[in-house]
C-alpha cells in the first residue's frame, strides 16, 4: 500500500487531514526521523512526540510577543490513535529529543504531590501519560481521587509558566512542597478514539481540560506495516543534525550585551524571558483577525465552543515552538527570532483542523450532557436578566451572580447542587465566556450609616481574550 493510499484512509476515517502529518521545517524533519523508526506507516505519533518534546526543550526561555503580551510555549499534546498503531514511536522520539537537550522526561508520575515534588527539582519537564482517555474517565468519575487531583493540578500548571506554583503545606512536615518559580510543564497524552469518546461521553468536553490540549486525531484505522524492503532505522539515536539542534535549544539564547562576560551562573542562562519570537505588523493583523473569528465560533456555543476560544493561543504556542526549532536547526539561537508567515499559517490550519475533527467526530455523543445543559441554563439565565438589571448596577449587561445561580439550581428538569452550579460558572469565567465584578448593593433607604453590601455580578464577556 502506498503512502498516498494510507493518507486517503486517514483523511476519510474520522481523522485529521493527512497533510498535517508532514509539517514544514525542523518539526517536519523530526517527524520524518520518527516515521523512519516506526514499523508502521504512521507519522501521527511522531508528530505528537516531536511537538511535545520540542515544546519541553525550549525550557521557558522563549515567549511569543503579541500585542504587548508574552505567550509561553508549553504544550499539552493529545495523541489520539487506534490500538497498536505505533504510539510508542512518539514516546521514543520524545525521549531521544529531550535526552539530547538534557530536559527531564518522565512517564511515571501518578499523583499531584509527586508531580509537585518533581517540579521543585526539575521545573522544566515533559510528562507522558499513556491511556489518557482511561485516566480522564477515572479522574472525572471521582475528582478527589489521585488521578482527579493530578488532572486538576496539571490544568492549573498550564497557565503558570510565567508565574509561580504556590507552596503546599501539609500536617506532616515532610509532605510540604516548596514554591516553584515559573514551572514549565509540557505533556504528551496518548489514548485511543474509543477511550477518549467514552471519557467525554459522560461529561462536558470543554471544561478546563480539553481547551488546553493541542489535538492530534489520526482516525479509526490502524495504519499498515511498512512494505518489505522499507526498513526501519534504529530507534536509539538521533541523526547528527537533530542532536545538534537540541543542544542549541538547550543552550538557549545569548545573553544581552550588557551582561556578557559577567559571572551570572546557570540561572542567567535559563532566564525564562531570555528570548522572544516576534511577529511583524502584517502577521499581527492576521492573528488579530483570526482571534475575532475564533471568538465568533466560540460564541455560537455547543460542546466545543470554549476550545475555539483558546485556539488563537494554541496557534501562537505551536508556531513559537516551530520557530525556535527552525532557527536552532539552522544555527545558533538569537534573542529575537522573527516568525515566518508560512509557519504561522501552518500552525493556524493545524490547530483548527484538530478542533474541527474532534467536533465533527465526537460532538454528537456529548452535545447534550448534564453539564452542557447546565451551561446552557446559565447563559439563558443571564440573557433573561441582562435587559432588566436591578437599580444601582455596575453597567450594561451585568446581572447578580446570586440571581443566576438560584435560577439554574431551581430548574424544573433536573436538580443541581449549589457547588455544581458555582463550579460551572467558574469554568465559564476561566474559559473567557463570562466575566465577574464585585459592586456594592445600595442599602434600604440609602443610609450612609449602614455598611454597603458587596455583591458579585456576572455578564457575558465583552472583550474575550484567550491568553493566560
Amino acid at each position: 500500500m502506498s503512502k498516498q493510499t494510507v493518507i486517503e484512509i486517514i483523511d476519510h476515517d474520522g481523522g485529521m487531514d493527512g497533510r498535517f502529518s508532514r509539517p514544514p521545517g525542523a518539526l517536519g524533519r523530526a517527524v520524518a526521523v520518527g516515521h523512519a523508526m516506526c514499523p508502521r506507516d504512521n507519522r501521527w505519533s511522531s508528530l505528537a512526540g516531536a511537538l511535545a518534546a520540542l515544546s519541553a526543550i525550549t525550557k521557558n526561555r522563549y515567549v511569543v510577543a503579541f500585542n504587548g503580551m508574552h505567550v509561553r510555549l508549553n504544550l499539552y499534546v493529545a495523541d489520539v490513535e487506534p490500538t497498536a498503531s505505533g504510539k510508542e514511536t512518539g514516546r521514543t522520539l520524545a525521549r531521544l529529543l529531550t535526552s539530547a537537550a538534557d530536559t527531564y522526561y518522565t512517564d511515571d508520575i501518578v499523583s499531584k504531590p509527586a508531580l509537585h515534588e518533581v517540579l521543585s527539582h526539575k521545573p522544566q519537564m515533559l510528562a507522558c501519560i499513556d491511556e489518557f482517555g482511561r485516566y480522564l474517565a477515572e479522574a472525572r468519575a471521582d475528582s478527589s481521587s489521585h488521578r482527579g487531583q493530578m488532572m486538576t493540578f496539571m490544568m492549573t500548571l498550564y497557565g503558570l509558566a510565567g508565574s509561580f506554583l504556590s507552596e503546599r503545606t501539609y500536617a506532616k512536615k515532610t509532605d510540604t512542597k516548596p514554591l516553584v518559580d515559573k514551572p514549565f510543564l509540557s505533556a504528551l497524552l496518548s489514548t485511543t478514539p474509543e477511550r477518549l469518546e467514552g471519557a467525554l461521553g459522560s461529561t462536558d468536553v470543554v471544561d478546563g481540560t480539553m481547551n488546553r490540549l493541542t489535538m492530534i486525531l489520526a482516525g479509526n484505522t490502524t495504519p499498515p506495516f511498512k512494505p518489505l524492503g522499507r526498513k526501519s532505522i534504529p530507534n536509539d539515536k538521533l541523526p547528527a543534525d537533530l542532536d545538534e539542534m537540541c543542544k542549541r535549544i538547550a543552550k538557549g539564547p545569548p545573553l544581552p550585551e550588557e551582561k556578557q562576560g559577567d559571572d551570572l551562573g546557570l540561572d542567567a542562562l535559563s532566564d525564562p524571558e531570555g528570548g522572544t519570537v516576534t511577529m511583524d505588523e502584517a502577521l499581527e493583523r492576521q492573528h488579530d483577525q483570526f482571534m475575532r473569528e475564533m471568538d465568533a465560533r466560540k460564541d455560537k456555543g455547543g460542546s466545543i465552543g470554549p476550545m475555539w476560544g483558546r485556539a488563537a493561543e494554541q496557534v501562537l504556542r505551536v508556531a513559537g515552538v516551530m520557530t525556535v526549532a527552525d532557527t536552532a536547526l539552522a544555527g545558533d539561537l538569537i534573542r529575537e527570532i522573527p516568525m515566518r508567515p508560512e509557519i504561522y499559517q501552518w500552525a493556524q490550519a493545524f490547530v483548527v483542523n484538530g478542533i474541527d475533527t474532534l467536533e465533527q467526530g465526537m460532538a454528537a455523543d456529548i452535545v447534550d450532557t448534564p453539564l452542557e445543559r447546565m451551561r446552557r441554563s446559565i447563559m439563558k439565565a443571564i440573557e433573561k436578566r441582562e435587559g432588566k438589571p436591578p437599580k444601582h448596577n455596575p453597567g450594561v449587561g451585568w446581572v447578580r451572580y446570586v440571581d443566576v445561580s438560584g435560577a439554574v439550581r431551581s430548574g424544573k428538569s433536573e436538580a443541581r447542587t449549589s457547588k455544581a452550579v458555582e463550579d460551572e460558572i467558574e469554568m465559564l469565567i476561566e474559559d473567557g465566556v463570562l466575566e465577574r465584578c464585585h459592586w456594592p448593593k445600595k442599602t434600604a433607604g440609602g443610609s450612609d450609616i449602614r455598611p454597603m453590601k458587596i455583591v458579585s455580578w456576572l455578564r457575558k464577556r465583552v472583550n474575550p481574550y484567550p491568553f493566560d
